[in-house]
């Protein structure tokens, strides 16, 4: 927390050692080799410009720091340092980098080089996210710079100055560490929410479609006749179960005029219908549809004028085939009309019969009597 009250958003602990994590991993990914081949300058410089004695230990500590950084590097382009232990790199350059300060600072026994171990503080706490990494820096940056202020043998005043330097970098760096931190597991709480939310669009989107596919599929196979036409009668869209119906191609009845799917027959009544849909708003009744073979089918149907923006007005037609039903009807009530023939037919046959009976009982007993 820095400045009064902490408004990050929560995380639980977990979350945020992962977040924390990951951030250092692609902040630490490629510093091992930009380190690298910068110690490699170094080594490179210090051979052609340092004094002998000094020489060959610095190019020693430089070389071998820039061949250590550079397999670093190595291990984690390969895909060898997992994300859960990229603390152990960002340890290992603290050590690399703290230790060559401090062996060019005892090397030199000069105040000056100090300023090397105080940008090495300011860039832990820019770059390390931990604060046992950070604090590993300080002990080895401190210690270091005491046992050599204590055995060096330079006045003291020279070392104050460079304390009290050390001390202004090691504030500086506690300041941007925290900062770092907390702008860090801000952002990772604010993605955190706007992947469920885009998890939650997601699933809805999708259950979206979904819906609209059910719904399409009921409309297409299971809501019976759904066709659109224009005022004029114009057919914009025919369903699946309509055109099965007319026994047509969908493509081939859309575009085309609803009176050239009617039989002649009831042409007549077209007007009339177009009509009571545009000025009634609705109209519902039986109409004759004809198909390709001559045959016709009858439709029970609803009609409603509707009106979009944007959108010219037009008739949506809901119907149900009739045809069989009607077929049906017509059949049983030729049978009960057979059937109530036969009854009425059925006394006149009972009661000739019963006369054929008598007249031969009567025939009968004559021949008995004789």
């Amino acid at each position: 927390m820095i400045g009064g009250m902490d408004d990050t958003p929560q995380l639980d602990p977990a979350t945020r050692r992962a977040a924390l994590d990951q951030e250092m991993y692609d902040r630490l990914a490629p510093a091992p080799g930009v380190v690298g081949l910068l110690y490699v300058a170094y080594a490179v410089a210090h051979s052609l410009g340092l004094e002998p004695d000094l020489r060959r230990p610095v190019v020693t500590i430089t070389g071998t720091s820039a061949l250590v950084l550079l397999a670093l590097h190595q291990l984690i382009r390969r895909g060898f340092v997992p994300v859960s232990r990229i603390a152990w790199v960002g340890g290992a350059m603290a050590l690399i980098v703290v230790g060559n300060c401090s062996a060019y600072l005892a090397l030199s026994a000069d105040p000056g080089p100090s300023m090397y171990l105080m940008f090495a503080f300011v860039a832990a706490g820019l770059v390390f996210l931990s604060w046992r990494l950070l604090g590993l820096t300080f002990a080895l940056g401190w210690t270091a710079f005491l046992l050599i202020a204590s055995f060096s043998g330079r006045e003291a005043s020279g070392w104050e100055h460079v304390g009290v330097g050390l001390a202004t970098a090691t504030a500086l760096a506690v300041l941007m560490h925290a900062a770092r931190i907390r702008t860090t597991l801000r952002l990772a709480a604010l993605q955190a929410a706007e992947r469920e939310r885009t998890q939650a669009l997601r699933k809805a989107l999708q259950s979206l479609a979904e819906s609209e596919q059910r719904h399409r599929q009921l409309v297409e196979n299971d809501l019976g006749i759904i066709l659109t036409h224009a005022l004029d009668g114009t057919i914009l869209s025919v369903n699946p179960a309509a055109a099965a119906a007319l026994r047509r191609e969908r493509d081939a009845v859309v575009g085309a005029s609803l009176g050239t799917v009617l039989p002649a027959a009831w042409l007549a009544h077209f007007p009339g219908y177009l009509g009571r849909a545009r000025d009634q708003g609705r109209d519902t009744g039986v109409m004759r549809v004809a198909t390709p073979d001559g045959g016709e089918r009858l439709w029970d149907y609803l009609c409603v004028l509707l009106e979009e923006r944007d959108r010219p007005p037009y008739v949506l037609l809901h119907a149900h085939d009739i045809t069989g039903r009607v077929e049906l009807e017509n059949r049983l009530r030729a049978a009960r009309g057979e059937l109530a023939s036969r009854v009425r037919a059925r006394p006149m046959e009972l009661e000739a019969a019963n006369a054929a009976l008598r007249e031969e009982i009567d025939e009968r007993r004559r021949l008995a009597e004789r």
